[in-house]
């Protein structure tokens, strides 16, 4: 069963009281409620105050609190192991520790044990499916077995044999194989830049604490956009998916992309979606849903530049649709809920208006899936 969002008198007065209240906040929880309220508290005592009262934290899934704008691209900074994101200014210290100069989170040092990557001011990005190894300036990537990071070189290990290589040669480290990021967090804190921070919220107030892998990390409310809750949600770009082509096009096309489009951000005329997948018309994406799976959100939108400018969006399960919407370019951005009702996968489709064009995509506008506990036989 499919909803959209209606506004009633009653709602309109609600919105007027919490606005009166600073309650500026949205919940959704796990069953796809949407509270409005305030993220506030300490430790165990972080709640979701809303005008009807507290929601419990453990029913959320996830938290917006504001426009998350556009991502800043990955230039300089370090990806955690645990998934964290934090963009800035990159200098390797003694003791084997990243620091990171944030125009966000102030300087965080991160050991060398919890980071996956290192970008050192460059735009170039690792090759698909590329495990451990050193991307050059030049745009090679060199695979290696080990390697020994310094302040001023990185000693490696590959199939060229032992070589040490200056750090201004170097665009990016890579020193693990990744391994989908946010496991074990409690808390996921998503800021307006893009930045990612994980692990348990100490404190949600003017300012977030959040106990990391590699320290506490303190950021301002105006900074944060959303905060997460792993164990309750899944983003749909993060699951296992599998795409077949409905339609005829060149060999090697693209026809989905996770988090992005064939023109960088992932966007529609009106709106900037950090998440989500942009779906060439004649696509058909597959995607496994989570154990608990309970219910799916997304913002359906015709893809900015999309020629034809129209289509018509479904969602399959079990062989049956279960929801679906024809749009266009001038059809408001309008967030969507659908119930799984125990559907074990999704399919995602798109077809242009007119049907068999390739130059029409869709886009699924921060698309996620909330997670309900599993019952026990």
């Amino acid at each position: 069963m499919a909803t959209f969002p209606s506004t009633s008198v009653k709602a309109a007065a609600a919105l007027v009281l919490l606005s009166a209240l600073c309650l500026g906040d949205e919940a959704f929880t796990v069953s796809l409620r949407s509270v409005q309220g305030t993220l506030t508290g300490k430790g165990a005592a972080v709640n979701f105050a809303s005008e009807a009262g507290q929601v419990a934290i453990a029913d959320v899934a996830r938290v917006r609190m504001g426009e998350c704008g556009e991502a800043a691209p990955l230039v300089s900074g370090v990806v955690a192991r645990d998934g964290s994101v934090l963009r800035g200014s990159v200098t390797l210290a003694d003791g084997g520790l990243v620091k990171v100069a944030s125009a966000r989170l102030g300087q965080v040092s991160v050991p060398l044990a919890d980071a996956l990557e290192i970008h050192f001011e460059s735009r170039r990005e690792f090759p698909n499916a590329a495990g451990a190894g050193v991307l050059f300036l030049n745009g090679d990537f060199v695979p290696v077995n080990s390697m020994t990071v310094g302040p001023a070189s990185v000693k490696l290990v590959s199939l060229l044999g032992e070589l040490e290589v200056p750090l201004e040669r170097v665009a990016a480290l890579r020193l693990a194989v990744p391994d989908g990021g946010r496991r074990g967090a409690e808390a996921s804190v998503v800021l307006d830049n893009g930045d990612v921070v994980n692990g348990s919220l100490a404190e949600a107030g003017e300012t977030f604490k959040v106990a990391t892998a590699f320290g506490e990390v303190a950021v301002a409310r105006p900074s944060v956009s959303a905060v997460d809750f792993p164990a309750r949600m899944a983003y749909i770009s993060g699951l296992p998916e599998s795409v077949s082509a409905r339609g005829f096009a060149p060999e090697g096309i693209a026809y989905v992309m996770r988090d992005a489009a064939l023109d960088g951000a992932l966007r529609s005329p009106r709106g900037s979606y950090r998440k989500g997948l942009w779906t060439r018309a004649g696509a058909a994406v597959a995607v496994e849903l989570p154990a608990g799976a309970r219910a799916l959100f997304f913002v359906p939108a015709i893809a900015r530049g999309a020629k034809p400018a129209a289509g018509r969006f479904a969602i399959e399960a079990g062989g049956r649709e279960i929801w679906s919407a024809a749009l266009d370019a001038e059809t408001p951005d309008a967030p969507v809920t659908v119930e799984l009702e125990g559907a074990a996968s999704v399919t995602f489709l798109y077809e242009s208006r007119p049907a068999g064009l390739i130059g029409s995509a869709g886009v699924w506008g921060d698309a996620f899936v909330t997670i309900g506990p599993v019952e026990k036989e």
